[in-house]
């Protein structure tokens, strides 16, 4: 569990965070610590300790603080795009 203050991500990666939730994309993020988390992306939130993406998973909900995001990559056939990079200032993979 993170600790440290919150720190909001690029603006423009929220627009793919939305397109994952709004199409219920398979994903599969891996954070800063090196942990993965797979299953379909549902929405996100805001807490008083910062915004979250709320992933559903094969053994429940996940919520995975935004900040903590390292790479997030589609698994579903359909997609706009492949992967996003939570580190270089949003690289994208179409």
């Amino acid at each position: 569990m993170t600790t440290t203050p919150y720190q909001p991500i690029d603006c423009q990666l929220y627009d793919y965070l939305e397109i994952a939730c709004m199409d219920a994309y398979d994903i599969q993020v891996t954070l800063r610590e090196g942990q993965t988390v797979r299953g379909k992306a549902s929405t996100t939130e805001t807490r008083k300790d910062g915004e979250y993406l709320i992933i559903n998973t094969a053994s429940g909900t996940e919520s995975v603080r935004l900040d903590q995001l390292m790479t997030l990559d589609v698994e579903s056939e359909a997609r706009r795009f492949d992967s996003v990079s939570f580190l270089d200032k949003g690289q994208i993979d179409q």
